[in-house]
């Protein structure tokens, strides 16, 4: 009995389901508890809310009925010691409940029937949420995290004592929670990534468009990262669109478009390390390990403010933002930088480890030693609670691969994947292209010793004001760049305690140095290095040179000189008078000071022995400077993004097309059948092809399977010499050589869905109708037009005129600098009725350059009609439909890179619009002129593929060339004959001067006429030039002489 008499109540026992763990999938959510984060279990059978003693204190836990129950949790038995009310915490909303305190429970908080009710929890098991809430909802996402097994590492087998395995096997099961195969925990706690805005004002860009593939990848990619509690939902008023890009493997990845934000973002400075000079801390070690953090941005949990601004949108609608650092955005690297080099690895930096971004390398002299400090940084990762990725975890190895290079104990060499790229470049068809592929080179520059000789030709291509010019000497130039790369680049690290030395040399065009350190009768080669000298440089006297080439080099190996002496080689004695200097020569005096910072003693090199450095310094690669840094380079260099797995710079080049024929033929042979695929009648078997028509007497084309549709059609509509034409003209491509069953449905679908169609095109309109000037024939009646002004470009154009043939639509543009009638006049006339012919009849806008009498004076030195638009009415004129092709196309070519190179994308874009179907021709302006289509990159094998009519059609033309080709070389045609008294022309003997501008190959062909004085046999004869010259008859030809008019006049 109770107090007051009253009958104890009967404790009833709870109950609970029988919760499985299949495949780690349960209904967990993350929850604060106190200042802990932790997992909740919702249990959709138990009648009671449970939680472990272990979170709880002695006072929090009441007594309730005493009574031992059985609970079906996991087949395990418990006790009910008492009550507890839990205040907890999920997103940023309170929740409070009673719960039972209940010992031997598998999970620590179970959240029963009675929170499920009050808080009026809907799950919803197709997003993988929860929402919960009576008065203010919240959702929250299930996770999962099966439970962690350390897996197995590679160890090397040889070369390490043999108690090796059990002590590192020890050190590996003390922090394998550090090494966890899955799952990133609850991440560091020792930053937050913050991000502060410049332009508070919210945006929310629209979701790009997706393929189906692509919208499942997205939603599986998402559900993932609710359960392991990356992303979380979002209310934000920012959203930003997704990007699924290819991994290299062929897999998505998942990432956001961030640049919207980005723009508005403040920017942080944070220095990241520079590859190479990270390589050179290792020293003389022996002994390496490499760890990998596990998604290191993940681990990095968002400050609270900022996950706001991280949102995106799912296809389907649903909307979240990140707990953690995603990749992406402008700070992220400095933020990540700043963890690894300030806290987490502080005072170890430079000691026994290095670390770029999320890769880590240990490296040590001996293995005892390297024992300790891999436990030392592994102590200090879980201080910090991060996680390495195990499958990217290298213990005690001798040779580990390190950001592009091979590592050693003895020095760090280029990856040989890396060096294949560069041999492997297409040649550069722009000055952005050949950039990257120098930025690419440069980035090895300390590794080949000749590297100055190789890219000073390619460098002076770069030069302002210089237009992009690729002649037989650049590519020539290329290829031998490119072959410097053909054998293993190998640099060794300096060996402590051994001393350097220092070898320079200047000539007239540069400077160049070579660090090394001498072992015995042989070098190790630290580092090459060489510029050019700057205008002002190149006037200095040559002593000065000298001591100019000494300070450089010094002040460039400055990690390496300084604070011990060093050997300087030279073969110039003036460097002695510089160091006694005693002037006031600002210049002299600031090198002299320099100089004595550095404890070196100076060895006279001869110049014969001095070649190294003397080649590198007569064709220096690098641009020098007076007081220039440590760091001299042509470009900046490619840094390796922080989103990949860190890898040498890739190269910038424009990948050549696949070769369609090898494409489609690999395409066909992974499909089962392709001769039964889409149900069409005819098909056969040639060359090794699949080709099919539709009716007996069709024309045969490629067959193509169903899974390489989408990747024919984005290569026919998004390609670069396709320019994103409309679905009819996509379709018109493709049809000339493909065949599929529903080729209209899936190129009109794939158009229609365009993303970038969708933002720069402009819509469709219905014409007005317009009052045509109907030429008969082409070049009869030309249009022409002005676009701009747009930003000048590096060759000073702001406009573009368009010229129009209306007959055919061909279309010509021209980028201009000057806009005035004469400049148009003189731009037409050689680049346009050159080759064309003059017109019968010209239309212009009234533009001022068309309505002026200079205009009309140049229209009647051409003797063609002067015809002009309605004045406010400029779609009168049929180039202004040409107009908003260019324009359209531009904004295409223009839409990731700088504006101002307009001008080098409009050859690409005329080319498009002239291999473009006109639909008042029914054919394409290449058609109708040239009576053929423009042939695209590749098409050459496509038409050679199989075309028996064509292909006859051809040979009957190619026997036509040979037999006129045969009867020009064997028919026999006599030498003239003369008579004395003839007059003939005497072939000319002229030779070019340059001092007075004459050219041979501009000059007459003959000269005179000359009379026959005497024949002296057939063939041979005395003609009366200088008194008489014996001439063979085949440097003569007979003259003709002109008839001399005359005026008769009569009555």
């Amino acid at each position: 009995m109770e107090e007051g008499g009253r009958r104890r109540r009967p404790f009833r026992q709870p109950e609970l389901n029988n919760v499985e763990e299949e495949g780690g999938r349960l209904l967990n959510i993350r929850v604060l508890f106190k200042t802990k984060e932790m997992q909740a279990t919702f249990d959709l059978g138990a009648t009671h809310n449970f939680i472990d003693p272990s979170l709880l204190e002695e006072g929090e836990i009441q007594p309730t009925y005493q009574s031992s129950v059985d609970l079906a949790i996991i087949d395990s038995r418990t006790d009910i010691i008492g009550k507890a009310m839990v205040n907890l915490r999920i997103n940023n909303k309170e929740f409070r409940f009673l719960a039972l305190v209940a010992l031997r429970l598998r999970h620590k908080l179970v959240l029963g029937i009675p929170f499920v009710e009050k808080e009026q929890v809907i799950m919803d098991f197709h997003r993988h949420v929860v929402h919960l809430g009576r008065d203010q909802r919240t959702t929250a996402a299930f996770i999962s995290h099966p439970p962690s097994v350390l897996p197995d590492l590679p160890l090397p087998k040889h070369g390490f004592p043999p108690d090796y395995s059990r002590r590192v096997g020890e050190l590996l099961q003390d922090f394998r929670h550090v090494l966890a195969p899955t799952g990133l925990g609850a991440g560091t706690t020792s930053t937050r990534h913050c991000i502060k805005l410049t332009d508070s004002r919210p945006f929310r860009l629209a979701p790009y468009h997706y393929s189906e593939k692509k919208r499942t990848e997205i939603e599986r990619q998402v559900q993932q990262m609710l359960a392991e509690g990356v992303i979380e939902p979002s209310h934000s008023p920012y959203n930003s669109p997704i990007v699924m890009a290819k991994k290299k493997d062929g897999t998505l990845r998942f990432c956001v478009d961030y640049r919207r934000l980005n723009e508005v973002t403040m920017d942080e400075t944070q220095q990241i390390p520079r590859i190479s000079d990270a390589l050179k801390d290792l020293g003389d070690a022996k002994v390496f390990t490499t760890l990998d953090l596990k998604s290191g941005y993940w681990q990095i949990p968002m400050d609270e403010t900022a996950k706001p601004y991280t949102a995106f949108t799912t296809p389907t609608g649903g909307s979240y933002q990140f707990r953690v650092m995603p990749f992406g955005l402008k700070g992220a690297p400095g933020t990540f930088q700043r963890l690894m080099s300030q806290e987490v690895l502080s005072g170890y930096l430079n000691k026994f480890c290095i670390v770029y971004l999320d890769d880590i390398i240990i490296y040590s002299k001996d293995w005892n030693s390297h024992l300790e400090h891999l436990s030392r940084v592994l102590e200090r990762l879980s201080m910090h609670k991060l996680r390495c990725a195990s499958d990217k975890v290298h213990i005690g190895e001798q040779t580990i691969e390190f950001l592009g290079f091979l590592v050693d104990p003895h020095g760090n060499e280029v990856k040989p994947s890396y060096l294949r790229a560069l041999r492997e470049t297409p040649r550069p068809r722009s000055k952005r292209e050949l950039q990257s592929f120098l930025g690419a080179c440069n980035w090895l520059r300390e590794y080949v010793p000749n590297m100055s000789h190789l890219l000073q030709p390619l460098t002076d291509l770069l030069r302002k004001g210089k237009s992009f010019y690729w002649s037989e000497k650049s590519q020539a130039d290329f290829e031998r760049a490119k072959k410097a790369f053909e054998g293993p680049l190998r640099l060794d690290r300096p060996t402590p305690g051994l001393p350097f030395v220092l070898q320079t040399d200047a000539s007239a065009k540069g400077m160049g140095a070579v660090l090394y350190q001498q072992v015995g009768d042989g070098r190790r080669i630290i580092a090459y290095a060489s510029a050019k000298f700057t205008p002002a440089e190149s006037r200095y006297h040559c002593n000065e040179q000298e001591c100019l080439a000494v300070v450089w080099a010094i002040k460039r190996f400055r990690p390496y000189l300084e604070d011990q002496p060093f050997t300087l080689r030279t073969d110039s004695r003036t460097i002695t008078w510089l160091n006694r200097f005693k002037g006031t020569r600002d210049k002299l005096l600031r090198w002299a000071l320099l100089l004595q910072e550095f404890q070196f003693t100076v060895e006279h090199c001869p110049g014969r022995l001095n070649e190294l450095p003397d080649v590198l310094s007569r064709d220096p690669c690098e641009e020098a400077m007076e007081d220039r840094g440590n760091t001299d380079r042509i470009y900046r260099p490619i840094r390796p993004s922080a989103t990949e797995n860190h890898q040498p710079p890739q190269l910038g080049l424009i990948a050549g097309t696949n070769d369609p024929i090898e494409w489609i033929k690999d395409q066909q042979q992974r499909c089962a059948n392709p001769g039964k695929e889409g149900r069409i009648r005819h098909t056969k078997l040639h060359n090794g092809l699949w080709w099919a028509k539709y009716r007996e007497k069709g024309h045969w084309r490629i067959l193509v399977p169903r899974d390489s549709v989408p990747e024919l059609i984005r290569r026919h509509h998004d390609d670069i010499a396709m320019g994103h034409p409309g679905a009819d003209e996509t379709l018109r491509k493709i049809r000339r050589h493909y065949l599929w069953r529903g080729m209209f449905v899936d190129v009109r679908k794939y158009v229609h869905k365009c993303e970038v169609c969708q933002r720069i095109k402009k819509a469709v309109r219905i014409p007005t109708p317009q009052s045509s000037h109907t030429p008969k024939e082409p070049w009869e009646i030309v249009a022409l037009d002005l676009m701009g002004p747009y930003p000048i470009t590096e060759e000073g154009h702001k406009h573009i005129l368009v010229v129009t043939d209306l007959f055919s639509r061909w279309v010509e543009a021209f980028p201009v600098r000057a806009t005035d009638a004469a400049t148009l006049a003189q731009i037409i006339e050689e680049n346009v009725f050159a080759r064309w012919g003059f017109p019968r009849a010209v239309l212009t806008d009234n533009g001022p350059q068309f309505a002026g009498k200079k205009w009309a004076s140049i229209c009647a030195t051409w003797q063609a009609l002067q015809w002009t638009t309605a004045i406010y009415h400029p779609r009168a004129n049929p180039t202004e439909r040409r107009n908003q092709e260019v324009k359209t196309a531009l904004r295409i070519q223009l839409r990731n890179q700088p504006h101002n190179l307009w001008d080098q994308e409009l050859p690409k874009i005329v080319f498009q619009l002239r291999n473009r179907k006109n639909a008042a021709t029914g054919l394409t302006p290449s058609e109708v002129l040239l009576g053929r289509e423009l042939v695209l990159p590749g098409e050459w094998e496509l038409r050679a593929a199989f075309n028996p009519e064509q292909e006859k059609k051809f040979s009957d033309i190619r026997k036509h060339q040979q037999d006129y080709q045969k009867a020009r070389t064997t028919t026999d045609k006599p030498f003239p004959s003369f008579v004395a008294g003839d007059l003939v022309l005497l072939k000319a003997s002229l030779f070019s001067k340059a001092s007075k501008n004459v050219c041979a190959s501009l000059g007459h062909e003959w000269e005179g006429p000359f009379a026959i004085k005497k024949v002296i046999r057939p063939g041979l004869y005395i003609i009366d030039k200088r008194k008489g010259l014996k001439v063979h008859a085949s440097r003569l030809k007979a003259y003709h002489q002109a008839e001399v008019a005359t005026r008769v006049s009569g009555s």
